[in-house]
């Protein structure tokens, strides 16, 4: 299995809820790249990557508002859609890599929804920020979680970036969500308060396991 796909494909639309969905845009890589759309008052779609049955999905909900990016990483085809929809990007104010769009920076929240923005890695590693809705709970991240094998530790049901674990994001502590959903895999819909404070305060421990099966993922 291919680490990273390039190629167009169909994607595989996972983590449908009340106010969005998730889809995976090319389900035969090892990566799983996630992105997500949100409903309030419109749609956005949070680090977007294309796929061939994107619009067909988009046309079920109204017109794209904008895009969110988490992660000066994860821009994937965010230019590209932005100019398909007509809608601005929005980025972090931190955000420091170009893009040929419209930009706007956002520093507390998404600019007429109920969605907050929070830093929660600032190192040498990167700097990401996360998504939180208090009224229903949800958590959405980009590279900080993540479900997939290169990322998940010995038993873990959420795992982790391997670069964060010797410095865990505690800041998503402060959260209590009912979901969470990630930059790659599937999301976490039972029980994800427990398994978000599990996997943070677990992280250095199984740091070990975690890094084998990335370097595994990677091999493989």
């Amino acid at each position: 299995m291919s680490i990273k796909i390039e190629e167009p494909a169909e994607a595989e639309f996972i983590d449908e809820w009340e106010n969005g969905f998730g889809w995976i845009g090319r389900p035969g890589e090892g990566m799983e790249r996630t992105s997500h759309a949100f409903y309030d008052e419109g749609l956005y779609l949070v680090d977007p990557l294309d796929a061939e049955n994107l619009d067909q999905k988009i046309e079920e909900y109204d017109k794209v508002e904008g895009i969110v990016l988490l992660f000066d990483r994860h821009e994937r085809d965010s230019v590209k859609l932005a100019e398909k929809y007509g809608c601005p990007i929005f980025v972090p104010e931190w955000f420091e890599r170009s893009l040929d769009a419209e930009v706007k920076e956002i520093s507390n929240n998404v600019p007429g929804t109920d969605w907050e923005i929070h830093q929660v890695i600032d190192s040498m590693t990167g700097k990401e920020t996360a998504l939180y809705n208090r009224e229903n709970k949800t958590l959405i991240v980009a590279d900080a979680l993540g479900t997939t094998g290169h990322m998940r530790g010995r038993g873990e049901k959420l795992g982790m970036n391997p670069l964060y674990r010797l410095r865990p994001p505690v800041k998503l502590l402060e959260f209590e969500p009912e979901r969470i959903f990630c930059g790659h895999g599937r999301g976490i819909e039972e029980n994800a308060s427990e398994v978000l404070r599990e996997t943070i305060n677990q992280a250095r421990r199984k740091a070990p396991s975690a890094y084998f099966n990335a370097v595994i993922s990677i091999l493989t």
